[in-house]
C-alpha cells in the first residue's frame, strides 16, 4: 500500500478470522467483568467452541476479562473470557478457559 492510499477498510472487505463457525443460539447469559460487581444478564445469539456473541445495550470495552454463564437446556456453561470486539448490538467473547465439565456441556450444545 502506498502512503497515498487511505488506512482504512470496510468490514465486508475483511476476511472471517474465526477459526470455527459460530451457530445461531438463543438463550440467556450472565456476563460479569471479573474483579467487579457489574454485571450484564443479556440474550446470547450465537455460539461457538471457542466463544459467543451477546446482545448487550451497554456491552464491555473491549479488553475486558469477564466470567460468562450460558444456561440452556437444564444445563449451564461457565466459562472465562475477554471481549474481543463491540458492536451497537453488543459483545463478541472469546473464551479463554473453560473448564472439562463445561467444555462437555459446550459440545453437546453444537452440532458435530
Amino acid at each position: 500500500m502506498s502512503n497515498t492510499e487511505p488506512a482504512t477498510y470496510s468490514a465486508e472487505l475483511q476476511p472471517e478470522r474465526r477459526r470455527v463457525p459460530r451457530i445461531p443460539f438463543k438463550t440467556m447469559s450472565v456476563v460479569a467483568e471479573r474483579g467487579s460487581s457489574r454485571i450484564v444478564i443479556a440474550q446470547t445469539s450465537d455460539l461457538s467452541r471457542f466463544g459467543c456473541f451477546v446482545q448487550a445495550p451497554e456491552p464491555y470495552p473491549q479488553g475486558t476479562r469477564v466470567h460468562v454463564e450460558i444456561a440452556h437446556g437444564g444445563a449451564t456453561l461457565t466459562a472465562l473470557g475477554k471481549v474481543a470486539y463491540v458492536t451497537d448490538e453488543g459483545m463478541g467473547i472469546v473464551f479463554s478457559m473453560v473448564e472439562p465439565d463445561n467444555q462437555t456441556i459446550l459440545e453437546r450444545w453444537l452440532p458435530q
